[in-house]
């Protein structure tokens, strides 16, 4: 992108609302490679003149955007952010269709990542690319065979019972 870059041993002075000679780091401009997507942390300590200080870190996700998501407001921020981590992907790269019946590989994927269980994707045609997912839901105890068609559409029961069994409930 453009911009100036900030090593990070640069520290930032901000007295008040700052000023035309003093710094101020209250607006912040995050430009991403082309094509980027994922998720940047800056990490960050503030102190204030009476030697208090606070630390933690600010992600920014990046996601491309999906042009059908109007109709969704209440869902389009999960959406957004979980495509930036990479959970999720659209049906094209400027659609998501989040009207579409939910898979039960994308099931397997949604719940296994949300527990912090990852697998690796099939990209090469070999085999159904969530293929791994349900192995290991399998091994975890979630489902009880790998015999199950990961195409074919999973209820909202079915999703409740994986997702239970997924958090031990």
């Amino acid at each position: 992108g453009t911009g100036t870059a900030v090593a990070s041993g640069n520290a930032f002075q901000v007295i008040g609302e700052g000023s035309a000679t003093v710094p101020n780091i209250n607006v912040l401009t995050y430009v991403p490679a082309t094509n980027f997507t994922g998720v940047v942390e800056i990490p960050f300590t503030a102190s204030n003149l009476l030697g208090g200080t606070v630390s933690g870190t600010v992600k920014i996700y990046v996601a491309r955007a999906f042009s059908d998501l109007a109709g969704y407001s209440w869902a389009s921020n999960y959406i957004t952010r979980l495509a930036a981590e990479g959970i999720v992907n659209g049906v094209t790269a400027t659609t998501y269709e989040p009207g579409n019946e939910l898979k039960y590989g994308e099931a397997l994927k949604l719940i296994l990542e949300a527990i912090g269980t990852s697998a690796t994707v099939i990209t090469d045609g070999s085999a159904h690319w969530a293929k791994n997912y349900l192995t290991k839901a399998y091994t975890k105890g979630l489902v009880t065979t790998t015999n199950i068609d990961l195409n074919s559409k999973i209820t909202r029961e079915q999703v409740a019972e994986l997702a239970a069994k997924a958090l031990g409930l």
